[in-house]
């Protein structure tokens, strides 16, 4: 574990108060991991750790056996513990299932939005062609995260939330594969407006195939974003290019599936017409 690791660590336990010395342990080296200071498959040496805290091993055990619960270390015979690494089919895992939860997330919405809710989400989410226009991606990006905890609530499902908090433990470690491209962003802009509309318009076909196409992408790039770590030149799953297939998008518009869904959609205009955001 590196320097600045251990420093960490010791800045949280100085400022921990009342807390439990494993809690804050545990918060530490999570906050580590997910944000990739820690290596994938790095080992982390107990005595040695415990050592450069000044701290007993029981409450970095305590610390370690709860982040194993949560799959983020292993134990292994001889090897001590080590930070669990990232494979393929852990990332094509954990966007499968995101996908599965966000069906039943977003049909779930739909089906319980009343008019003030979707009300609010349009005026909500009106900024985002605004900051796209003015080229703030920082607000952008940050707006376009805050989407789903609005949809959480609307739901009102806590076995749902429950599992969605599960997996973004899991979905976290991957933060590390994103340098805030800006053509992910935009590309992001475009299925959140889709996925809006889809809601307002209660098209639940439409918003079938943008949750499709949404997870799809953030996938496909994600394994992209891996292989090029990796330093790897695998073929993509299915035996293309390594590059995510981002057409839906980025192609004519015109000739855009889902885009001309979308527009054939919004053209109908429900009572009080179509909503300017």
């Amino acid at each position: 574990m590196e320097t600045n690791d251990v420093l960490s660590i010791k800045s949280q336990l100085a400022a921990r108060g009342k807390k439990q010395l494993s809690q804050v342990l545990y918060d530490s080296l999570k906050k580590l991991i997910l944000a990739g200071d820690l290596a994938l498959d790095e080992r982390i040496n107990e005595q040695q750790l415990a050592k450069a805290l000044n701290i007993s091993r029981t409450p970095l055990r305590k610390a370690l056996d709860q982040l194993a619960a949560e799959h983020l270390v292993a134990y292994e015979d001889n090897r001590g513990v080590r930070v669990i690494n990232i494979t393929e089919d852990t990332i094509s895992e954990i966007y499968a299932i995101q996908l599965q939860l966000d069906q039943l997330l977003y049909h779930e919405a739909m089906r319980k939005l009343s008019q003030a809710q979707l009300d609010s989400l349009a005026m909500d989410f009106s900024q985002l062609k605004r900051y796209e226009a003015t080229y703030q991606f920082d607000k952008l990006a940050q707006l376009t995260q805050q989407f789903k905890e609005l949809i959480i609530p609307i739901a009102k499902s806590p076995i749902l939330k429950h599992l969605l908090d599960e997996l973004t433990i899991f979905s976290n470690r991957l933060s590390f594969l994103f340098e805030g491209d800006l053509r992910q962003q935009q590309i992001a802009l475009r299925e959140h407006l889709v996925i809006l509309n889809s809601l307002i318009h209660k098209e639940a076909s439409v918003l079938e195939k943008a949750l499709r196409q949404q997870v799809r992408h953030a996938r496909n790039y994600t394994l992209q974003q891996y292989r090029r770590s990796m330093r790897d030149d695998y073929e993509a799953e299915d035996g293309q290019s390594s590059q995510p297939h981002l057409n839906i998008f980025i192609c004519d518009e015109a000739a855009c599936p889902l885009y001309t869904s979308f527009q054939a959609m919004v053209t109908r205009q429900p009572a009080g017409g179509v909503r300017d955001f």
